[in-house]
């Protein structure tokens, strides 16, 4: 109950929203189910109409989909909370993310239930909201980086707390020191999760081939949407280490490469948090810094990497 009282407002607002949102689709769902059609759409075109059909157990599956993942993010939620109760640094990039990520998925994943069962549709402009949500959702992360990275710097003025924790780093000190490659960690739900994808895609392709030459322009979006995401998440799968050199290390997550500072680096926090991250595994370690760049990555050898890094960042 302790980590409780440290939500903020608007926290406990998202939380609320969530979670009103999801109880009220089960409720509606419940409420409905004896006059829900025993044929129901189970999937629909890029403009909201249905193309496929199935039985009205069907209408579970997204109800189910978003009561996971509300359960993921009051748990996201709740670890970046005890996060900075526990490091005392002013970072709530991963917080402010949560806050939004919550609500929004609600409103969709709500939507295509409501859509579903009330109206056998989604509407036409449905993926273009998504879309639009999304976008606000990206753009928020983004300035909220901006503004931690003003507060880290602020908090780091007021406190003095680079200077407690960390010695200045001459380059001498890490001159003529080996480079060393930490190789990344990939869980089994990482590499089955790129294996559900393709045979979801690759399914809702084959289920589209015989319904005539209207369903081709769908068909080629989705091998298209596909062919991205592979060349997304395959690399990450393999593709997946950091190097630390003199003075910087680098993080190669599949095609996303990532430098940090040693002279930047405040704190390596070992963690669960499944926020979104470079990294294919929930044992993770949370770089906390001072620029604003803060990440979470998976490394197979998490305690040498932590000392090293330490080592060579000058961190007590």
């Amino acid at each position: 109950m302790t980590t409780f009282r440290h939500y903020r407002k608007i926290e406990i607002v998202a939380s609320l929203v969530m979670w009103v949102i999801t109880i009220g689709m089960g409720v509606y769902l419940a409420a409905m189910w004896s006059r829900i059609p025993d044929i129901v759409p189970t999937h629909y075109g890029l403009f909201g109409q249905p193309d496929a059909w199935g039985g009205k157990t069907s209408i579970l599956g997204p109800f189910l989909v978003q009561v996971v993942v509300m359960l993921i993010d009051q748990v996201a939620l709740h670890q970046a909370v005890k996060s900075t109760i526990k490091t005392g640094l002013p970072v709530m990039i991963n917080r402010n993310c949560i806050v939004l990520t919550g609500p929004v998925i609600a409103v969709i994943f709500g939507w295509i239930t409501v859509g579903t069962i009330g109206f056998g549709k989604l509407g036409k402009y449905f993926i273009a909201v998504a879309f639009v949500l999304v976008a606000v959702l990206m753009a928020v992360i983004v300035i909220s980086q901006k503004h931690d990275a003003k507060r880290m710097e602020e908090f780091r003025n007021r406190t003095g707390y680079a200077k407690e924790k960390k010695r200045p780093v001459r380059e001498d000190d890490t001159h003529g020191i080996p480079d060393m490659k930490f190789q990344g960690k990939v869980d089994l739900w990482a590499r089955a999760l790129v294996i559900f994808v393709n045979v979801m895609m690759l399914w809702a392709v084959f289920s589209s081939l015989n319904q005539g030459k209207e369903s081709m322009i769908e068909i080629i979006i989705v091998l298209m949407v596909l062919v991205i995401v592979d060349l997304l998440m395959v690399p990450m799968c393999f593709r997946n280490y950091i190097l630390l050199g003199e003075q910087e290390l680098l993080i190669v997550f599949g095609l996303i490469k990532k430098r940090i500072r040693y002279s930047n680096i405040e704190l390596l926090e070992e963690t669960h948090n499944p926020l979104s991250s470079l990294a294919m595994s929930f044992d993770r370690i949370y770089v906390h810094t001072s620029s604003g760049d803060d990440v979470l990555v998976a490394v197979k050898e998490k305690k040498a990497f932590i000392e090293e890094v330490y080592r060579r960042a000058g961190i007590f």
